[in-house]
């Protein structure tokens, strides 16, 4: 591909395409990701935390979440407000059961948000909602499958509005439940990490984060190598994106960027390993500004200071 780089700016016009052209997949995305995490068999309401590590340390409420007065730890706070849609407020004071909602009240109002969102696309409505139902979540110390769901629906979310703030909290917290011995789709949110830590200049994070999952980097690799589109493609992937930046090759990020849009909706999935998986075409959009300034030494830092532990 030649052509000046230059040209590959993503504006308004090109974002708008964007996201007519993915409303589909995105659509798809929604229910078949979903389907690798449905949680109706989830007891509602009774145990709201793993058994399986009763002695894990005190959690650590994101900054949003933290009410000013602590809760007292010895009484469980058990919401009882059963209203369909609230208005995500910052807590001043301690939380009340009153306008906290149960488990079985949050999951209705998910669903009806994601209803919504697909119907209207309203972003902000969706933020201020699903944001309510995280804090409630907390308040609850609800940890299970819901929990995860929730955090990664947002992800997704967040990261097809290019909402890196909100994204960064979520991938935070899916962290933290994969930790707590949750299931997470792995395969995509490691993509996604490697990706980001990629954008945001943190070689550290990059580094700790292949040490952590260094087996199923190990399986990637031999998928690739086999050319077999496996459970690993998208963990394979990011770590092409991150070699390709490594190496310069900046012919090749474009090739995985651009697959889609060069190949169709028709593309044969199977056997084209350039095919962005999952959501990461977002996270490559923000790397299309630093895909032109690799091979000059002058990287722009950004330092976005997002995480909230």
């Amino acid at each position: 591909m030649s052509g000046s780089i230059e040209s590959f700016d993503v504006d308004d016009d090109t974002k708008r395409q964007r996201r007519e052209r993915f409303k589909d997949h995105i659509r798809l995305s929604i229910d078949s990701i979903d389907s690798l995490d449905d949680d109706d068999d989830d007891d509602d309401d009774a145990n709201n935390s793993s058994p399986t590590n009763k002695k894990t340390s005190p959690k650590k409420l994101l900054s949003w979440e933290m009410p000013k007065k602590s809760l007292d730890p010895t009484k469980k706070l058990k919401g009882s407000s059963h209203t369909l849609e609230k208005d995500y407020l910052r807590l001043t004071s301690v939380a009340d059961a009153s306008n906290v909602r149960p488990l079985s009240v949050l999951k209705k109002q998910f669903k009806l948000i994601r209803e919504k969102l697909l119907a209207d696309d309203d972003y902000v409505y969706f933020l201020n909602q699903i944001k309510s139902i995280r804090q409630d979540l907390v308040l609850q110390s609800i940890e299970n499958k819901f929990t995860v769901k929730v955090y990664s629906m947002h992800s997704r979310i967040a990261l097809e509005q290019g909402d890196l703030c909100e994204y960064n909290q979520c991938q935070s917290r899916i962290q933290e439940l994969k930790r707590k011995n949750l299931i997470v789709n792995n395969d995509e949110f490691d993509c996604y990490r490697l990706i980001h830590s990629l954008y945001q200049n943190q070689p550290l994070e990059v580094t700790n984060t292949l040490r952590e999952i260094a087996n199923d980097a190990v399986d990637a690799n031999n998928e690739y190598n086999n050319k077999i589109k496996g459970p690993h493609y998208g963990l394979s992937y990011s770590m092409r994106i991150l070699r390709a930046f490594k190496t310069g090759d900046i012919q090749q990020f474009f090739r995985m960027y651009l697959a889609r849009a060069q190949l169709g909706e028709q593309a044969k999935e199977d056997d084209n390993f350039d095919i962005p998986p999952y959501y990461s075409i977002y996270l490559l959009d923000f790397m299309l500004s630093k895909a032109r300034t690799v091979g000059t030494h002058h990287h722009h830092h950004h330092h976005h200071h997002y995480y909230y532990y």
